[in-house]
């Protein structure tokens, strides 16, 4: 009954960790500063200097960036457990944006955001689950347990599809 129990507990303490786990790997010669990884009241700053939170209140996440006395916000998802937040150049042309990393209980999302200037578009998301997911230059490659999934290009501002299994 023992061995039962211990058994019982290591798989939810297993499982729970796994729940935990990134598997978003970000790689590039610009470095990728990490801006927020905390839970619902995170605030960190852009290379440009402004501050940028993320803000849950009624049920639902936003990620704020105080812009000359006012406030941008991108719709997050409803809840998560962790985020992180960086800051990267896909074009290596000076124009940086904002790869989130939404971390559930049950699963991950990676959003990828345009910011500038005050304003804010969302690029990408997709639910990465637990797989692993490697941003580079000008591209995202998502793998699934064997294979190579998916490729998105970054072109003229926005990601686009090469291939998919």
């Amino acid at each position: 009954m023992k061995l039962l129990l211990a058994s019982l507990v290591f798989s939810i303490v297993c499982l729970s960790a796994k729940a935990q786990q990134s598997n978003l790997i970000i790689e590039g010669k610009n470095p990728t500063s990490l801006y927020l990884d905390g839970f619902s009241e995170s605030e960190g700053k852009l290379s440009s200097g402004e501050v940028i939170k993320v803000v849950c209140f009624g049920g639902g996440c936003n990620l704020n960036i105080e812009y000359k006395g006012r406030i941008v916000l991108a719709q997050l998802i409803d809840s998560f457990d962790t985020i992180r937040v960086s800051e990267y150049d896909f074009a290596d042309d000076g124009d940086f944006q904002l790869i989130v990393e939404v971390i559930l209980n049950d699963s991950n999302y990676l959003m990828i955001f345009r910011y500038g200037s005050g304003m804010i578009q969302k690029l990408f998301e997709k639910e990465i689950g637990y797989y692993k997911t490697i941003v580079k230059k000008n591209y995202i490659e998502y793998y699934m347990p064997s294979y190579l999934e998916a490729v998105w290009h970054y072109y003229n501002g926005g990601f686009f599809q090469l291939c998919s299994n």
